[in-house]
């Protein structure tokens, strides 16, 4: 009933892998292209993983969609087989005859291989796909390398995509398994949606269903990627659910509260315990203080091998973190807080908020863990999510890569990123402060919990010239690209060439996935453009560079633009 309600053609938030509902985030269009990438290329595997509900299996049903004529599938979905069965299921779906009470394993792959060579003469490829093959034994998945041996002189005959999920990879790493390891040509790993991603998910499956207006609040939306952490299965089924609250009760927009309802009927979960967070942040702050005074602000703690952060300590910043997404929604205070009124000899001494007063107050509280806190807070990231000694451990295990240096503000807005400082106050003590916007004049630091507004010359005066820089590459595998590389990552550095020079993207085929010649030249041309070292490879200042031009990235970035 709440189809004709909402002027909804069909059910837009349907479980089954539909490919026609697939919503192609960066992530999805880079495993899209790896599966393309194994469909094309002969011979090996290629691995697929994700979490449950990612949308592996849609993926992959819209990618079979896409392939070419000379491409024939088998798709295995039940991988819980015998080898011999594996077998006989590969041979059933490319409908290889064989006799219905057939024991060998032998006789099925001779007649496999008969066919796959027969396909080959016809300039036909076959691609195995096996589904949720995180369930297949140890014993299965070596029968299935044997296949790969099929072959002839110049190249195999059959190539094997595996899908399933993240605990394939360590099923892959026993040492049994080596041999088939070894063998996987492209490797990709499928990530939740991002908060951003989750409501262009939603209005994508909205406008397929028949409509394009405004059904969820922002406030709802926020709530669905919360509870579901950006897994399409769960905001497909907290979305249908409260789709249905909203028609029950019959208002024409998706609440936070209706989404809230439907988080209990269908997953079990109770509204946000509003009592545990009625402190708020200032109580937070006092309590973060207290426990984090403890902690040695100093510079070289960011290499130490010994951690000093308790979990204790953890936990409450993330609890912080957590309030402070909360409030993002709320208008940001002005850049000029109210100044701080102090007493001295019974007279009330107005003392402005500077630069130079804010680190003499936040002296025990700008140490290193707050302001990578903050960082990582800039990437939609909770620092204190992830383990490690150093800031920069935690940032390679959240996909990102550390830039060390010493310099001048200049050497920062070249990379156009966020930076964390090193500062001294008027007493020599080193705080931590995160440089987060600057323009000609001015720059926009936190310190803390602290936004403030400095000219260039105060900055300056109280920073020691040392920072560090966050990037993200596209691909974190591959922080370089260079001639003669092959793989997904290619049409990405095409489709952003693309986007600069103003052509149409480059279209998802092998020949598209190899780095050549005339992609060089195209490299080259853009570094000298950008003042970059002409070299035609893709390094990580071309990288940076390629993303800081794009219209529709979505890093963080130190200016407003840097086009040009």
């Amino acid at each position: 009933m709440y189809l004709e309600y909402f002027g909804l053609t069909e059910k837009p938030f349907q479980i089954t892998p539909d490919p026609r509902f697939l919503y192609m985030s960066r992530r999805h269009r880079d495993g899209f292209a790896h599966l393309l990438y194994g469909a094309d290329e002969a011979g090996g595997f290629v691995l697929l993983t994700g979490e449950v509900g990612t949308g592996k299996t849609t993926l992959c049903r819209s990618a079979l969609e896409s392939i070419t004529d000379n491409v024939r599938v088998a798709l295995i979905l039940n991988p819980k087989q015998s080898p011999l069965e594996l077998v006989a299921s590969i041979c059933d779906e490319l409908q290889i005859t064989y006799p219905k009470q057939v024991s060998s394993i032998k006789a099925l792959i001779d007649r496999l291989n008969l066919y796959l060579l027969k396909a080959y003469a016809q300039g036909q490829r076959i691609v195995v796909v096996i589904d949720e093959a995180q369930n297949l034994t140890s014993e299965v998945l070596e029968q299935v390398r044997l296949l790969t041996n099929l072959e002839v002189s110049t190249q195999k005959l059959l190539q094997i995509i595996l899908i399933g999920q993240p605990e394939l990879q360590t099923m892959l790493n026993l040492p049994e398994l080596r041999q088939l390891s070894q063998r996987i040509t492209a490797r990709f790993h499928l990530t939740p949606l991002t908060r951003e991603e989750t409501g262009e998910y939603i209005a994508h499956r909205l406008k397929i269903a028949g409509v394009t207006r405004e059904v969820f609040t922002k406030s709802a939306v926020r709530e669905i990627y919360k509870l579901s952490g950006g897994i399409p299965r769960l905001i497909n089924t907290l979305s249908e659910r409260s789709l249905i609250g909203a028609y029950g009760a019959n208002l024409p927009l998706v609440k936070k509260d209706i989404v809230q309802n439907a988080a209990m009927e269908v997953m079990g979960k109770s509204k946000v315990n509003k009592a545990a967070f009625s402190f708020g942040w200032p109580a937070i702050s006092a309590i973060a203080v207290a426990l984090l005074a403890v902690i040695l602000g100093i510079w070289g703690a960011l290499l130490s091998d010994k951690s000093a952060i308790t979990e204790a300590q953890a936990n409450i910043v993330k609890q912080s973190s957590v309030d402070k997404q909360e409030q993002t929604q709320v208008p940001q205070q002005t850049l000029s807080p109210a100044p701080v009124v102090r007493k001295q000899n019974e007279t009330d001494v107005v003392v402005q908020d500077t630069l130079a007063n804010v680190l003499v107050s936040y002296s025990d509280k700008a140490d290193t863990f707050s302001a990578f806190a903050n960082l990582f807070s800039l990437w939609d990231r909770d620092y204190s999510a992830y383990s490690g000694d150093t800031a920069c451990t935690r940032a390679i295990k959240a996909g990102m890569r550390c830039i060390f240096g010493r310099g001048d503000i200049t050497d920062i807005v070249k990379y156009n990123r966020p930076a964390v400082l090193e500062l001294k106050n008027n007493e020599q003590q080193v705080l931590f402060a995160v440089l987060h916007k600057a323009g000609e004049n001015k720059a926009q630091l936190r310190v803390f919990d602290k936004d403030i507004e400095v000219s260039l010359d105060e900055l300056e005066q109280a920073w020691s010239g040392s920072y560090i820089v966050l990037w993200k590459p596209p691909f974190p595998e591959n922080e370089s690209l260079a001639e003669g590389y092959v793989g997904p990552d290619v049409l990405w550095l095409r489709h952003q060439l693309d986007e600069i020079e103003g052509n149409k993207q480059a279209e998802y085929s092998a020949d598209n996935l190899k780095f050549n010649a005339d992609l060089v030249a195209r490299v080259k041309e853009f570094q000298t453009k950008r003042g970059i070292k002409a070299d035609g490879i893709v390094g990580r200042e071309t990288f940076i560079e390629l993303v800081n031009v794009s219209e529709t990235a979505t890093v963080p970035k130190l200016l407003v633009s840097n086009k040009g």
